[in-house]
């Protein structure tokens, strides 16, 4: 029984990680994308602007 126990944290401290990791990953992609199409906006504005 102690040796199952001492074994089973490992198993899901490293599901959690990868867990963590995908979401940070996720999220990043997701405000490189914000950040992408906010870009893209103020360019097309300000050629609207210029014309």
């Amino acid at each position: 029984m102690e040796v199952t126990e001492e074994a089973a944290p490992t198993t899901p401290d490293i599901t959690l990680r990868t867990c963590i990791r995908g979401i940070v990953r996720f999220a990043f992609s997701i405000s490189k994308l914000q950040y992408n199409v906010a870009y893209h906006q103020q360019r097309t504005r300000r050629n609207i602007e210029a014309t």
